[in-house]
């Protein structure tokens, strides 16, 4: 198909993005990004960067994408998706690893506070 016949397509057809138009959920991506401290940016440039990953293609482009982000320089709406959609998945994970890690340290604080009691001893 030729470039003419796909822009006449994309511009006429509902649901096909023209050629230079931004994905439409970019700027949701883009608000979510600018709503991440800069030093967790910075802890992802790392994790995307270790040496254990270094074959892994989700690592290699996201670690690329997210240089080019901080850098400001131009980034396309499908690798930005792409790189917001990764650190999203990643900051749900690291949430609910955080709450099994506390869950698990205040089981352990109470059954420490038991053993303390059923002893007799108070700290």
């Amino acid at each position: 198909m030729s470039e003419e016949k796909i822009e006449k397509k994309s511009k006429n057809t509902p649901g096909i993005l023209k050629p230079d138009e931004p994905h439409p959920s970019a700027s949701i991506a883009m608000e979510y990004m600018k709503s991440i401290p800069y030093d967790r940016l910075i802890e992802y440039v790392e994790i995307f960067s270790n040496k254990n990953l270094e074959e892994n293609r989700l690592s290699e482009i996201c670690s690329e994408t997210l240089k080019k982000y901080m850098h400001n320089e131009p980034v396309s709406d499908r690798y930005f998706l792409g790189l917001s959609w990764a650190i999203l998945y990643f900051e749900q994970k690291r949430t609910v690893f955080e709450n099994i890690s506390l869950n698990k340290k205040m089981e352990q604080e109470k059954k420490n506070s038991r053993i303390i009691l059923l002893n007799g001893k108070r700290s």
